[in-house]
């Protein structure tokens, strides 16, 4: 057994120092050789120095697609507050009589400022204006026996200012006064209505008086 291994070991021996004196001998396989191992060597040595770059290459790559998404999301933003802003500038007239029409607080003096209006309009004489007891500044609540029973009279709960009115004319311009005080940009919810007629030294005398409410949103008037 020693034996046989032996003459193998010296076989092989001997096959591959005939091998390595020929590759010697040979310069071109010698050089292709070298070149073969110092391009595996590179491989080698270039994966592992660039695999880094290569991983962060990735990930900005990754990094400019959710920004680009990002970008793209708030460019459709921009452009929403855009005309937003557009159709704000647009209806800034509406919202603004809308602000009058439906106020917080009572104002009171916004419903006298539409009244004396509509009067010189029509040339009617305003006889007289009355307006139930309110708070112009604190609380909502008013002292009031009848407050429940006429907060109860407009829907949702609002609040109204309630007022009555008389005025003295001839029949068209105080039929066209009513008329206007329907189509006041503040809303009126007409509790009563009715004309009169009474006599005088100078004549007949024609009035009309009517009472409402005008509403608001109420709650704590600054």
């Amino acid at each position: 057994m020693a034996i046989g291994w032996r003459k193998d070991y010296i076989r092989y021996k001997t096959h591959f120092f005939n091998i390595l004196d020929e590759y010697k001998q040979k310069e071109d396989l010698k050089m292709f050789t070298e070149i073969l191992l110092s391009l595996a060597t590179i491989s080698l040595f270039g994966v592992f120095a660039l695999k880094p770059t290569f991983v962060t290459i990735a990930q900005l790559s990754k990094d400019i697609k959710t920004k680009e998404e990002t970008i793209s999301k708030m460019d459709v933003k921009i452009n929403n507050l855009q005309r937003a802003q557009v159709i704000l500038t647009e209806e800034a007239t509406k919202i603004s009589n809308l602000k009058i029409a439906i106020s917080d607080s009572p104002e009171p003096d916004i419903l006298i400022r539409q009244i004396e209006g509509i009067t010189a309009k029509n040339s009617v004489s305003v006889l007289g204006i009355s307006i139930d007891a309110l708070n112009l500044k604190g609380n909502k609540e008013v002292n009031n026996s009848t407050s429940s029973e006429k907060i109860n009279q407009l829907p949702n709960q609002a609040m109204g200012v309630d007022f009555s009115i008389s005025a003295g004319g001839n029949y068209s311009s105080l039929l066209s006064f009513v008329q206007d005080f329907e189509n006041l940009i503040i809303p009126i919810k007409f509790d009563s209505l009715g004309f009169n007629i009474s006599k005088s030294q100078d004549g007949n005398a024609l009035t009309v008086a009517f009472s409402g409410k005008k509403p608001y949103l109420g709650g704590e008037i600054k």
